[in-house]
């Protein structure tokens, strides 16, 4: 047999063909495991830190500005904001990208938001006592 004709070759019963073989937990779940049902995860996760990060700007600048005679100690609590932001977005975006449900927007806020508010308490609280 040449070349030439083992390429011309054609399986004859199915059987002879190989259909490629999931991960297991793809096969359980019904999902091939390397999608990721929800489009675009952390973009939405962090498409919510910049919307919380903004609203707590705003509403510290709002309140401090008038008294603001110390500079420094608003620039503090912008970067506890940016952190307090960026680390539930991080967070939020790993478990909506391996989770097998498609998530909506409105619920990945839901998951953002106390993560938020919880690591910026946390972060000001270790930022005030040291």
């Amino acid at each position: 047999m040449s070349f030439a004709s083992e390429l011309r070759h054609v399986p004859n019963a199915p059987s002879q063909v190989l259909a490629p073989r999931r991960p297991a937990t793809a096969r359980r779940l019904g999902t091939d495991a390397r999608t990721v049902p929800t489009p675009h995860p952390f973009a939405k996760a962090f498409t919510c830190a910049v919307a919380a990060y903004a609203v707590a700007t705003a509403v510290l600048l709002g309140i401090a500005m008038p008294a603001a005679s110390d500079g420094p100690a608003i620039a503090r609590a912008l970067g506890i904001f940016a952190i307090a932001s960026i680390v539930p977005a991080l967070i939020t975006g790993m478990v909506v990208s391996q989770s097998p449900r498609v998530w909506p927007f409105w619920r990945i806020a839901l998951v953002f938001l106390p993560m938020f508010s919880l690591v910026a308490v946390l972060h000001a609280s270790g930022a005030a006592a040291g």
